[in-house]
């Protein structure tokens, strides 16, 4: 067809949620993506015999009318997925200490409590505080004119104590303990920030939200990806495999096509992009169609770190080493000093997952699929082919230092670098979580899904909410939810449910 209702950019889980959405509720939807394959980060790929999921490992939210689970609902795949849960979010090796930390959030305190018994009371009062942020923060508008700020701050005073706080802001308020606040800040390589960076709005939220349960999609994260690509294309979308858009067209502000690479042009009034930002707004937008101050913006925001990936295999036994889904090593117990080191293009903390401990199909019986996931910087001052081999046998010592029986029977089948992370998504450098998540760019300092441009909007972790698999779910049903909107259709709900269960809760 040359004329759609809405043209989504991009088939990332983002991409395919709003085109998804927007054809099961009878809109003619293009989905055009320029890779051969859907999925974006969510794609998996196979090595002979073995399935590997790059970026993305878990998701929460799958339980009975919870977000990702009504969203699937929508769009008639849930009974179609199978999600199978973790029981650890991670164990912590820190030198000369091993922290295991379950899942669930009674649990999880009651661990670090076991470790640091001294700061019983703290430890309490500080989860309370990640749990009230949580509260407050699905409670909050998405829009609050300013003349109702005010009101706003006094309705919501937790959230916007902190709205400007780090992650080391608020360790340093409840704990002197530098082990302890140590321990308590051992997640940050899955935001890729250190603590003294990190926005404390989005720690908390993450992990308020990760001690309801997290859930890997039986055989991998592409089962969500090709449901969600089968949704679209069943209920009459076109999904274009293979194709770039290479410009946005724009008449008197407002959108009226999409220009593909292959030559064609595509009528609509409606386009979301999932693609990088800096790319749908200045390049297939162009910034002579946008307000000076926007562009400025854009050109200011700072992106997150990217990955490198090392993609292994053993035939050890995991289950009889007891190691968990995911575990994280780190060389040196000073988050600051790994985070320096991984700017200097040196690895310093290695998240070692291992999928199949959860579902056993990706990989032949008596064996296991092992990922090595490190953050790393883009530009680390020479071609990632030439420091990519030195910095995977750094990895590899670092995984010995704490799991030297996994470390001694592992093969490397591949490795993915942030060079390759960009070639194949076209995410700006390559760029883990679209923007970096810093104070400034957190929550409402993300971009807003709505542009300058009439009928544009954004889709994925470079808008709000913000990167994770449930996050960028949600950010192209919001988009879908818009463009209905604008067509006179009443679009479904998407209930966001709160079940914050810490005990500090009750403090």
């Amino acid at each position: 067809m040359d004329q759609y209702d809405a043209v989504v950019i991009g088939a990332g889980l983002g991409g395919l949620s709003a085109g998804s959405l927007l054809a099961t509720q009878g809109l003619s939807v293009l989905v055009v993506e320029q890779a051969d394959q859907p999925g974006g980060y969510a794609h998996s790929f196979r090595r002979g015999p073995y399935t590997f999921d790059p970026a993305i490992h878990v998701t929460p939210e799958v339980r009975d009318g919870q977000a990702v689970d009504v969203l699937l609902r929508h769009a008639g795949v849930r009974d179609s997925l199978t999600f199978l849960e973790t029981t650890t979010m991670v164990d912590a090796l820190l030198p000369g200490l091993n922290v295991r930390l379950p899942i669930h959030s009674d649990a999880f305190l009651q661990a670090h409590i076991d470790h640091f018994p001294d700061a019983r009371d703290q430890l309490h009062k500080f989860f309370w505080l990640c749990a009230q942020i949580h509260v407050e923060a699905h409670e909050l508008p998405p829009q609050i004119p300013l003349s109702q700020l005010d009101l706003a701050a006094a309705e919501f005073p937790t959230l916007f104590r902190y709205q400007r706080s780090t992650l080391a802001d608020v360790l340093d308020e409840y704990f002197t303990d530098q082990r302890l606040k140590a321990v308590l800040g051992v997640t940050w390589p899955y935001h890729v920030l250190p603590p003294s960076r990190l926005s404390f709005l989005s720690y908390a939220q993450y992990l308020a939200v990760c001690s309801q349960g997290l859930f890997f999609c039986r055989g991998g994260f592409q089962s969500l990806v090709d449901a969600l690509a089968a949704a679209l294309r069943s209920a009459g979308g076109d999904l274009v495999l293979g194709v770039a858009a290479t410009g946005i067209a724009v008449e008197d502000g407002r959108v009226i096509g999409v220009r593909l690479g292959d030559g064609r042009r595509i009528g609509t009034g409606a386009v979301i992009s999932n693609a990088a930002a800096r790319q749908t707004l200045l390049d297939l937008v162009g910034e002579e169609h946008l307000p000076v101050p926007y562009v400025r913006r854009l050109r200011k925001l700072e992106l997150s770190l990217s990955d490198f990936i090392a993609f292994g295999v053993t035939r050890a036994d995991l289950t009889a080493l007891g190691s968990p889904h995911d575990s994280f090593v780190f060389r040196t117990w000073d988050h600051e000093a790994a985070y320096r080191d991984i700017l200097a293009g040196r690895p310093s903390v290695v998240l070692v997952n291992t999928p199949t401990l959860v579902d056993p199909t990706l990989a032949p019986p008596g064996e296991h699929i092992v990922n090595l996931v490190v953050p790393a910087a883009y530009d680390v001052g020479r071609p990632w082919a030439e420091h990519g081999p030195a910095f995977l046998e750094e990895t590899l010592e670092i995984v010995r230092s704490g799991m030297p029986e996994l470390a001694e029977s592992l093969e490397i089948v591949d490795t993915g670098t942030p060079e390759t992370l960009e070639r194949y998504t076209k995410n700006e450098q390559g760029a883990m979580l679209g923007w970096a998540f810093t104070p400034k760019q957190s929550a409402s300092g993300r971009l807003s899904p709505r542009t300058p441009i009439e009928g544009l909007l954004l889709a994925g972790h470079w808008t709000q909410p913000g990167s994770s698999a449930i996050r960028v779910l949600v950010s192209g049903f919001f988009a879908g939810q818009r463009v209905l909107e604008r067509n006179g259709v009443t679009p479904p709900s998407l209930p966001l449910a709160i079940d914050v269960s810490w005990s500090g809760l009750h403090h």
